[in-house]
């Protein structure tokens, strides 16, 4: 695959790492000369729709973060029925790695790791959302030591697809806290557990809980003693080590919530560190009562002296209560996969070849698609100078591929060219005008401007891009109509100087901004210079005529385009 062009923008340069999902590449970045991360899905899950849409869902949920520890992933599309994630490119090494190279960590850098990897997952557990895949695997440390925590939010996908789950469950089950095994989905409390696990490895070089299979692992976690990581460690403090036991603790109740409490807990032990302070463990954190309707008590550690047995929720066969309903779990689990394999075999719907769909109007398709009992769904919309409006680009899954019937084949679907050329307007009404420039993907310009006439009141006189210019589609028209105004419209000759300004709250990165401007002058940039996120671009451009249409650029990419009307002559 290297050396492959997706969509005609990213060029596949060098194989970076391999996973149950995905094969991940490093890519140059045509459009923007950066370097990017591209994921490729591999079979069979690139043949599965539900699943490919549900992660381009949780790219999207994950966006709603932003933290330079977290890993931003731009897009998830297909090109030539390959599907893939577009993220930024985080070179560096896999923590899994490091901890297998250099673990034990010292004391400082350990603490140094997990303090950057909890400001990151803060970052989420602030918006209510839940990575639900921490773990060493999903995590870069690059050269100049900064963390990377990759993949947010993507482990609700794996519901959409059959086989997913189970092909990612090696590697998640070693950071799985117990109420996960037990059934509960993944909390901002499960993420502090995988933390804790992690704190473990990098100060023990070893995994607090080993299984000879996932199953057996996860039973461990539901199930045996909470290790001290001070038994293998002994440079580790015991208020260190009595954090990393609460963040492993078997009850969700009795560790910190969330990122920011454990956060705000190793930020102490990093200052104390630094200033060389002793360090005090806080209060141990007690679990709610029973009563209150929370989760009963899981912990696995030994009961003190004279405690009754009945606290631990020991069963009639001897087996505690927790325990048993792991195991009880898990039976479930493997009955109901071979139920749902006999019912579907039995049941199995028929199996139908897909048409060639590529080059077809969207109503045709859909037509023959009905026919064989397939649907259709339009995937992703796109210009395109090669493919007419509203015809099919491309498809998945591919012709002559098999598919059971019912199944959904999705599509990416024309626009038609990138560019447009404007209508004449003259005479027409607002309304009227509206319609026609939404069907070629233009807009009106919210603002217009009236001027005495003797057309009729209402009608369009002047309009800005003049008829038969090219322009972007989804760019704005203006428009001078005929009606009452008590000072006449400027003069379309005369100049002025646009005041221009704008934030750009929007950057995560550096960029070029370039501004153009068109009015009654032909179209030319009026600003260009590098900005930094934050930055509030200013500037005067001098124009031609009462309007005029700015199109601004980041790093070459159109960002958006708005109507300017003068407000004041240039002396």
């Amino acid at each position: 695959m290297v050396g492959s062009i997706l969509r005609i923008r990213y060029e596949l340069t060098q194989a970076l790492d391999e996973g149950p999902i995905f094969t991940t590449f490093l890519a140059n970045d045509r459009q923007t000369a950066q370097q990017v991360s591209v994921r490729l899905f591999r079979s069979p899950y690139s043949e599965e729709p539900a699943f490919i849409e549900a992660v381009r869902k949780q790219v999207e949920i994950a966006k709603t973060a932003q933290h330079p520890g977290l890993e931003r992933i731009f897009e998830v599309d297909i090109h030539d029925g390959q599907p893939y994630c577009v993220g930024e490119a985080s070179l560096g090494t896999r923590l899994d790695v490091r901890i297998r190279k250099l673990a034990p960590f010292s004391v400082p850098l350990a603490v140094s790791t997990a303090v950057d990897l909890c400001e990151a997952l803060a970052s989420l557990h602030r918006l209510a959302l839940v990575h639900g895949d921490v773990g060493a695997h999903n995590i870069v440390i690059r050269s100049d030591n900064a963390l990377k925590l990759q993949m947010a939010c993507i482990w609700e996908a794996y519901s959409e697809s059959g086989t997913a789950g189970s092909a990612v469950l090696r590697q998640m089950t070693t950071y799985l806290a117990p109420e996960i095994c037990a059934g509960q989905m993944p909390s901002r409390a499960s993420d502090v557990y995988a933390v804790g696990i992690l704190m473990f490895e990098m100060l023990t070089g070893k995994h607090p809980y080993v299984g000879e299979t996932p199953v057996a692992t996860a039973m461990k976690h539901a199930s045996a003693p909470v290790p001290d990581v001070g038994l293998f460690n002994k440079t580790v403090p015991p208020a260190l080590s009595d954090l990393v036991r609460r963040c492993m603790a078997k009850d969700p109740q009795e560790r910190p919530q969330d990122a920011s409490e454990l956060l705000a807990e190793l930020r102490t032990f990093q200052d104390a560190l630094r200033f060389g302070k002793p360090i005090a463990a806080p209060p141990t954190r007690t679990a709610k009562a029973r009563e209150e309707g929370v989760a009963p008590r899981m912990t696995a550690a030994r009961p003190e002296r004279g405690r009754r047995n009945k606290e631990l929720d020991v069963s009639d066969t001897g087996i505690p209560g927790f325990l048993k309903g792991a195991i009880l779990f898990f039976a479930a689990l493997i009955l109901g996969m071979v139920a749902m394999f006999v019912v579907f075999n039995v049941k199995k719907p028929a199996q139908v070849k897909v048409p060639e769909l590529r080059g077809m109007g969207l109503t045709e398709a859909d037509e023959t698609l009905k026919k064989i009992g397939l649907s259709l769904r339009v995937a992703q919309r796109e210009t395109s100078e090669d493919v007419p409006r509203d015809h099919i680009i491309d498809m998945n899954p591919k012709p002559t591929q098999t598919v059971f019937e019912g199944a959904q084949i999705n599509v990416r679907v024309s626009r038609g060219s990138q560019y447009v050329v404007v209508p004449d307007l003259a005479n027409y009404r607002l309304e009227d005008a509206r319609s026609l420039l939404a069907t070629m993907d233009l807009e009106l310009d919210a603002q217009v401007l009236r001027k005495p006439s003797d057309q009729p009141e209402g009608t369009i006189l002047e309009q800005n891009p003049a008829p038969k210019a090219r322009v972007e589609r989804l760019s704005r028209i203006a428009v001078v109509v005929a009606g009452r105004q008590e000072t006449a419209p400027p003069d379309r000759n005369a100049k002025f100087m646009h005041a221009v300004s704008f934030d750009l709250d929007d950057l995560e990165e550096s960029v070029v901004v370039r501004v153009d401007l068109t009015d009654t002058r032909p179209t030319r940039t009026v600003y260009e210079e590098r900005h930094s996120p934050g930055d509030r671009v200013r500037f005067e451009a001098e124009g031609v005529g009462s309007i005029g249409t700015l199109t601004v650029y980041y790093d070459g990419m159109l960002v958006m385009t708005e109507t300017i009307h003068a407000k004041r002559e240039e002396p």
